[in-house]
This record gives structure tokens, C-alpha cells and sequence, in this order.
């Protein structure tokens, strides 16, 4: 009988924030339809000197950078979970928003606050140990859409929201997705 490790899903995922000064107690889970665009990109600079005896250009590494990474989810009320009415992420994120942004007729109503958000894949379990995890660090919101309304369509309410990433780093996974056994075939 034939041992075979089946690949990660994408749809089953949790994603936590938490304040990179690491001033609050718990991180904040939100639950979010699709996490996308996270990326990186290493720019190349071509060097060669005129000497050489070849005719091949060189490419040696430049900076890198780092994609941002947009959140969608359905528009629900944000609930408060502490006794002074934020949650552990800082308030909402809406007010996450409205503190770097010029959305009040005063301006932005407090500064950037940093958070670093961890985005760990789910096995068939639903279980995150040992899972395929990205932990982005010193993320702010930079824009903020709400969905399209219209009377006569049959669509749900989804809000997004992209954050610029200053940083990330990936933690492979450390334990195997379910083992199936098979029987039988050239498996």
C-alpha cells in the first residue's frame, strides 16, 4: 500500500494582529473570506566590467520588496471585547483606518499604529500546528473599499481592506497534511 501526502487547501485559514510594541494581553482573530497579495520581489542590477572576457552581463541582487496584502470580509458589526470598549487589536478597524487617514474634517484622529499579522493555512482537521505560516511585520492599513450597492443585485456585502507589509518572513510547515493510503494502481 502507497503513502502519499495530499497539499495544503487555500480555503481554510487563520489570521491573527497583534501591536508590534506587544502592549496587550491577547492578539485579535478575525475571520476573513480571502487574504491575497502578498508577495516578493527581489530587483537584479546588471554589472560588467570592461575587461572581462566574456560578453555576459552579470545580474547581482538589489533591493527587495514586499507586495501589500488586501483582506476581504463580509460587513458585520465589530464586536468590543474589553473593558475599556477596544479589542486587543486597538479598536476597530475601521478606527485603524481613521487614525492615519484624513477622514474626520480635523484630520487623521491618533497616528500610525504597527501591527504584525500572522496568516497560518488550516490541515483537513482544521488544525493550525505545525502548518504553513506567514508572519507579516509592521503592517498599517493603506486603503479601505466598501462594496458596491445596488437594489437589484443578489450579491453579499463585502468590505476590503489593503495594508502595506514591512516585512514577512515564512515558517514551512513542520508536520505532514493528512497521510492517505492508497491501494492498488502505480500510486
Amino acid at each position: 500500500m502507497a503513502e502519499y501526502n495530499d497539499p495544503y487547501g487555500t480555503y481554510r485559514f487563520h489570521v491573527t494582529f497583534e501591536h508590534v510594541a506587544g502592549d496587550h494581553k491577547e492578539p485579535q482573530k478575525v475571520g476573513f473570506q480571502s487574504v491575497s497579495g502578498l508577495s516578493l520581489n527581489v530587483n537584479t542590477m546588471d554589472y560588467r566590467e570592461g575587461n572581462e572576457p566574456t560578453t555576459i552581463v552579470r545580474k547581482i541582487p538589489g533591493l527587495t520588496k514586499i507586495g501589500n496584502v488586501t483582506f476581504k470580509w463580509g460587513m458585520i458589526a465589530e464586536e468590543k471585547d474589553t473593558a475599556d470598549g477596544e479589542n486587543a487589536a486597538g479598536g476597530s478597524f475601521y478606527a485603524w483606518l481613521g487614525g492615519i487617514a484624513s477622514m474626520a474634517e480635523n484630520g487623521p484622529q491618533g497616528g500610525l499604529t504597527l501591527m504584525n499579522i500572522d496568516i497560518k493555512l488550516m490541515n483537513f482537521l482544521g488544525q493550525t500546528e505545525g502548518t504553513p505560516e506567514w508572519k507579516l511585520y509592521r503592517c498599517y492599513p493603506i486603503s479601505f473599499s466598501v462594496p458596491d450597492l445596488n437594489a437589484s443585485s443578489n450579491t453579499l456585502a463585502i468590505t476590503s481592506m489593503e495594508f502595506a507589509v514591512g516585512g514577512f518572513e515564512f515558517i514551512a510547515p513542520t508536520a505532514q497534511n493528512l497521510a492517505v493510503q492508497t491501494s492498488g494502481g502505480n500510486v
